[in-house]
């Protein structure tokens, strides 16, 4: 089945809040030499190895961060593509062959961006949320869950509205980001950033555009967003998602009791305005 308007909303969404933390406002840290340790999972024959920090930096065009292209085994750097996957979205390496001493040079997200495929509920009343290691241990939370500080994105199906007797219609989407911070100071530049994007606009990814395989490494070697930006505009079927209004609710102190963490949270809605042609 061909993908539909939501199934291509929320990975554009997640490329978008990635853009406007990371490259414009420069939400992320250098780590030099950070060690990959490896973890019990196999996929397709190769060994995981995983570093302390969710999630890593894969856009090229940020200024001054580390984008990595492959590892170092035993100081000796493997570019990816010789027996080594990287899964930037997961912060670590798939290795065709075990090393004893693997690290990389990245660049972890100060503020890491999932999609959340389940019920919305499901988010606190499984306690899903661990916070990101500041220390070089590898203290690793289990895949499906959501490393904080972090923003998860719920996407909800909003009406169609037509304009004309041509099939022009104007599409609603109810984004929900469940935002947690780790400090105050994180908390309030974030909601700020989301705050001030509305009346923008963020372009829709179509399928062959999406960056990432199956092992979260880029399906084309590197990936710049403004780039791809130009080609959704350049085509006469490219698709932009209006950014129409943005509402805060910050978290009760009740809900982060229930939560089992500690930290800043906040309801972020972000309401999209998309103009097209269904039928």
């Amino acid at each position: 089945m061909d993908a539909q308007l939501n199934t291509l909303l929320l990975p554009s969404v997640l490329l978008w809040l990635d853009n406007l933390f990371v490259k414009q406002n420069n939400g992320f840290t250098n780590i030099n030499g950070g060690p990959l340790k490896k973890v019990t999972s196999v996929i397709n024959g190769y060994s995981s190895y995983a570093s302390p920090y969710r999630q890593w930096v894969y856009d090229s065009s940020v200024v001054g961060a580390q984008v990595p292209s492959g590892v170092y085994k035993n100081a000796i750097f493997t570019p990816k593509g010789a027996g080594i996957k990287l899964n930037y979205n997961q912060g670590g390496a798939y290795l065709a062959s075990d090393s004893s001493n693997v690290t990389a040079n990245f660049s972890k997200k100060d503020v890491n961006v999932y999609i959340n495929d389940s019920p919305l509920e499901y988010l606190f009343f499984e306690n899903r949320f661990v916070e990101n290691t500041k220390t070089t241990t590898h203290d690793r939370a289990n895949l499906t869950d959501f490393v904080y500080p972090c923003v998860v994105i719920h996407l909800e199906t909003g009406p169609n509205k037509t304009l004309d007797f041509c099939g022009n219609v104007q599409s609603l989407a109810y984004v929900r980001l469940v935002f947690l911070a780790d400090s105050n100071y994180l908390y309030q530049n974030v909601c700020n950033i989301v705050r001030d994007s509305q009346d923008t606009s963020l372009p829709v990814f179509t399928p062959e555009l999406l960056p990432f395989d199956q092992y979260g490494e880029l399906r084309n070697g590197s990936f710049v967003y403004d780039n791809f930006c130009s080609v959704i505009r350049q085509n006469t079927d490219g698709q932009f998602a209006y950014v129409k209004e943005v509402d805060i609710s910050p978290f009760s102190p009740q809900l982060i009791k229930q939560m089992g963490v500690k930290s800043y949270g906040a309801f972020i809605d972000v309401t999209l305005e998309i103009l097209r042609y269904p039928h």
